[in-house]
């Protein structure tokens, strides 16, 4: 079975920090969506700039992964019901 994982919680949490010990070594999930990254990968200097352009790469991303159907991980602050059609998706 597929399985999609959401790793949930507030700025500072440290969703990324356990994402990357969790996800590959105890839930085997290789795919990981993470938007501090991806600002990273856009303006290494200045990711807090990236914002907009993140959260469409973020979107498409998702999307692919889950019309693929593999398992993969995407990490959220759920301040924004976008990623509730992702989930009816994934079902």
């Amino acid at each position: 079975m597929k399985k999609l994982y959401i790793i949930a919680g507030c700025n500072g949490a440290g969703k990324t920090t356990a994402s990357y010990t969790i996800l590959p070594e105890i839930l085997d999930c290789k795919e990981f969506v993470n938007a501090d990254e991806i600002a990273k990968g856009i303006s290494p200097f200045q990711p807090e700039k990236a914002g907009i352009e993140v959260g469409r790469f973020m979107l498409k991303r998702i999307k692919k992964l889950l019309e693929s159907g593999e398992n993969f991980a995407f990490e959220t602050t759920l301040s924004t019901r976008i990623y509730v059609q992702f989930v009816e998706r994934a079902k």
